[in-house]
């Protein structure tokens, strides 16, 4: 499932509430093909009323058949100002007290323009005279705030500062507008007002249409990327515990426009099965209360181009102008009824069979700076007579009068420009990049048939904050809305309202939603004959096929459980611990795996466990092979199928499979097992903890600590994986661990699991050897020992690594015979995860390798888990036990120089 990806675009959005209706943003329209050339006159319909705009640019997305279009209003300046110049200064008259720099408060800051704009607005009974004063003490302010910004650099930000100060501007001017109806002009302050309203004009016309400034890609700060991936935010216990912990609200599940509520009628009333299929068909079609036209044709009135009237007076010609509605052929001069100029009716140069009524014109008089549009009642396509000239016309009766014929000359005429024939433009969804983020619902692309409260769902995409970072969370449904369009352009689709936020921002663009999602664990499937049983042989074995058996992860003492099912005559039998103390009728078998991974089925002698009766291949198994680090697979590793169930296209992973370990070394096996036996499966010490989950399957260390969190007593457990193999907080083998801890402790008692913090250690050491060995073989074998050394097997939780041991262990090399240990350090995470942090403490350790008689430190001192406070929020948490070992993954981390 994917996002939507348009949004229904608003009157406020596109033009704001402002009574001059200015463009906020671009326009999307429908189609790649709209034919929209720069400057063509655009009428937009606001219903009442009708305002022209000029077409500024159009450019298309031909992937998304739309067109994104920029508006400018029709009056503009002759040329625009400078990029770097958004200001303009006010005129100044002689004598007049106007908005000047050396009539400029001194320090007047935003809190106190915003406070004279708020005070003027609501000032409806404030005297004019005061009223007055108060818009100049507004505009000066404004002034000093452009002033400001006319200095700055050119930039995104500054761009949008000016924008604010353009809509204060037009508040400004409507308060003029406003102010100008009360007084009178021959007050003494009323020609400084109208001088006020005129600089307004000539200053908003300016700012809009300054050159516009796209916001640029902020530079790349390596210190911030780190950051934000190390910030890993926990799961919520609902996404880890699954659907079955969900507390659902019934009136939420069955709200009228929920999903379960239209799979209840289609239960119910079968033939509206394909209600979802007719649902995503469906668009909203209109345009709303936006609607724009294109004017496609620009004309004139007829008569507008005719040449003047000749008269001759004896000897004398002469040329003038022709009087409304002349026609010398007919009697008295004047035309017919039918051809002579109406309030109401146009007349065009020419006939224009594409104007039909309903559409608009916009006629631009002389005088006028701005078009008047007009809706056309009626259109006919004739011949007119008039003016010493018989030709064809376009009579146009429109919806109000255009000009006064009793008052008007012909001179309107031959000053008037005609936009006609109004195209319709549909308007389309515009692009929504809102990222997927917090608790927000997810709108879906679509309408879905079928998504139960409690489903889990998996949200993966590119991460917003971090671009080319992928990132990918499981979640719970918590319920599924029907969501009816209500803007022309919408689609019927879902909305999705998860049951807990988002752990990450996610590029609506690149985010998919996946409904089917099953969980996965490792291991391939085997299905085995194993042999004949017989009822004859005590503790008869069988010896699986296919190696190593799969164990998962499970919420038990031990931290795992077998795959294998083992079936005689087709009667599942079920595996023991131990044969000691099973009934002589007990259906149970023990497994036993050696050094070679092979695993052996034994079943009883018939006194401690049963012997499996005498048949023909009766001893049947069903298991899955394969285990260890190998199934620590990332995200999208995982495409093919072993078997396909039907329906089932495709397959992917979108989370990284984590948890997986290979099995115990023999010597991990000897450490820990007398670990059972501490803690006997029950947890009464706050030691027992880490007893019992050192001896947790896929867990390589644990330490425990009783600590408080500022608030109450908590157990603190950090724990490293086998072989420090990483840990999620979604993993089963976290779950399992928590789940078997509350299981077998307290279930009261608070409980913090926390993986180990790393310190990484630096060793910089100077070797002598014996002439006889050669170096690098002697180095290959002090950076062998000292890897075994400081190895993540060999160290443990808040254990130091001190000077004596490095040394110890490089002396102990065949060929050594003198060590200078320059450098013994940690890099600990919270450094690494500071880039500048990180490089400085890098240069400090360098820098300290060089002085001849510098120290080492005696030790890196490991912490325990412990409280701490954050420096800058000063919130305190708890930090978890340090581990201290030498990665083998950085190799430069052990420099190692020889000695002449």
């Amino acid at each position: 499932m994917r996002p939507l990806l348009s949004r229904a675009q608003t009157r406020d959005e596109l033009f704001g509430n402002g009574p001059d209706f200015a463009p906020n943003g671009p326009l999307y329209l429908q189609g790649a093909l709209t034919n929209l050339p720069p400057d063509l006159p655009i009428v937009v319909d606001f219903g009442n009323p009708k305002q022209i705009y000029r077409l500024a640019t159009a450019t298309p997305d031909t992937a998304a058949q739309r067109t994104r279009v920029e508006l400018q209003p029709w009056v503009m300046p002759a040329a625009p100002p400078p990029a770097h110049m958004f200001a303009v200064p006010p005129p100044v008259a002689p004598g007049a007290t106007l908005i000047t720099a050396g009539a400029l408060p001194a320090g007047l800051k935003e809190p106190a323009l915003k406070t004279s704009l708020s005070f003027v607005s609501t000032a409806a009974d404030t005297p004019p005279e005061q009223l007055a004063a108060l818009v100049q003490q507004a505009a000066e302010g404004l002034l000093v705030a452009l002033a400001a910004l006319a200095a700055a650099p050119p930039s995104y930000e500054t761009s949008r500062a000016i924008d604010e100060a353009l809509a204060a501007l037009r508040a400004l001017r409507t308060v003029v507008d406003q102010l100008l109806q009360k007084i009178a002009p021959s007050l003494s302050f009323g020609a400084r007002v109208a001088q006020l309203k005129a600089w307004l004009e000539r200053a908003v016309a300016a700012l809009e249409r300054r050159p516009r400034i796209q916001p640029q890609p902020s530079p790349v700060d390596l210190a911030d990327i780190v950051t934000r991936l190390r910030a890993e935010p926990p799961l919520a216990l609902a996404q880890l515990r699954g659907p079955a912990y969900l507390t659902r609200d019934l009136t939420a599940v069955f709200a009228r426009t929920s999903t379960q509520v239209k799979q209840l009628q289609i239960a119910l009333a079968p033939q509206l099965a394909m209600l979802p299929q007719a649902l995503n068909g469906a668009v909203l079609r209109g345009n709303g209360p936006v609607a724009p036209y294109a004017m496609r044709l620009r004309a004139a009135p007829f008569g507008a181009n005719l040449p003047k009237k000749v008269t001759q007076n004896g000897a004398t010609i002469k040329l003038e102008e022709w009087t409304l509605n002349e026609e010398p052929s007919a009697a008295g001069q004047q035309a017919a009824a039918a051809d002579q100029e109406a309030a109401k009716r146009l007349f065009l140069d020419n006939a224009y069979i594409g104007i039909a009524p309903g559409q608009f014109v916009a006629i631009l008089a002389p005088g006028k700076t701005t078009p008047e549009v007009f809706s056309v009642q009626n259109a006919v396509v004739r011949a007119r007579t008039v003016y010493g000239v018989t030709a064809p016309t376009t009579e146009l009766t429109l919806d109000r009068e255009w000009w006064d014929p009793a008052t008007a000359t012909f001179a309107n005429l031959r000053g008037t420009v005609v936009y006609a024939q109004s195209e319709p433009l549909d308007l389309a969804p515009a692009p929504n990049d809102r990222p997927l983020q917090a608790a927000e619902p997810i709108d879906l692309d679509m309408v879905y048939d079928f998504l139960p409260t409690g489903r889990r769902l998996v949200v993966a995409g590119e991460r917003a904050d971090l671009p080319g970072v992928p990132a990918s969370e499981p979640v719970i449904l918590a319920s599924a809305d029907e969501v009816k369009p209500e803007h022309p352009g919408e689609i019927y689709h879902t909305r999705l309202q998860l049951q807990n936020p988002l752990r990450y921002r996610y590029r609506r663009d690149s985010a998919t939603i996946y409904g089917n999602v099953v969980p996965a664990t490792h291991g391939e499937t085997r299905r085995e004959v194993l042999g004949s049983g017989d009822a004859s042989v005590a503790y008869q074995r069988f010896m699986l096929r296919q190696a190593p058996l799969t164990y998962l992860a499970a919420p038990t003492a031990v931290g795992a459980e077998s795959t294998l099912e083992l079936f005689v005559d087709d009667v599942r039998w079920h595996a023991a611990a131990r044969l000691a103390g099973l009934a002589p009728t007990a259906q149970r078998y023990i497994l036993r795996t050696d050094d070679d991974q092979k695993t052996t089925v034994i079943f009883g002698d018939g006194k401690q466990g049963a012997r499996p009766p005498t048949g023909a291949e009766n001893v049947r198994a069903v298991y899955r092979s394969s285990i260890g680090k190998d199934g620590n697979v990332p995200i999208d590793r995982i495409s093919l199928l072993a078997t396909r169930p039907p329906g089932v296209k495709a397959v992917t992973n979108p989370i990284a499979a984590t948890g997986g370990a290979d099995r115990e070394s023999r010597d991990q096996a000897r450490r820990n097992a007398p670990l059972a036996v501490m803690s006997l499966d029950r947890l009464v010490s706050v030691q027992d903890y880490a007893d019992f989950a050192r001896s947790f399957a896929g867990i390589g260390k644990a330490a425990v600590g009783l600590l408080s969190d500022g608030g109450q007593e908590v157990v603190h457990l950090t724990i490293a994986g086998a072989d420090d193999i990483p840990i999620e907080d979604s993993s089963d083998l976290y779950r399992n661990l928590v789940a078997a801890l509350r299981r077998q402790g307290d279930p009261y008692q608070p409980l913090v699991v926390a993986p180990r913090e790393l310190v990484a250690l630096f060793i910089s050491a100077n070797v002598r050897i014996d002439p006889d060995y050669l170096w690098e073989t002697v180095q290959d074998h002090i950076r062998a020992r000292l890897l075994d050394t400081f190895s993540f097997d060999r160290r443990e939780l808040a254990q130091d690594a001190t000077l004596g041991a490095v040394i110890a262990a490089i002396q102990a090399v065949d060929g050594v015979t003198f060590v200078d240990v320059d450098l013994l350090a940690g890099i600990d995470q919270a450094t690494a995860a500071n880039a500048d942090a990180l490089d400085a403490h890098l240069s400090t350790l360098i820098a300290s390798i060089k002085p001849a008689n510098s120290r080492p430190d005696a030790r890196v001192p490991a912490l325990p888990a412990r409280p701490w406070i954050d420096p800058l929020t000063h919130e305190q948490s708890l930090r978890p036990a340090q581990l201290v070992y030498l990665p083998p993954a950085v190799p430069e981390l052990l420099h190692l120089e020889l000695l002449p």
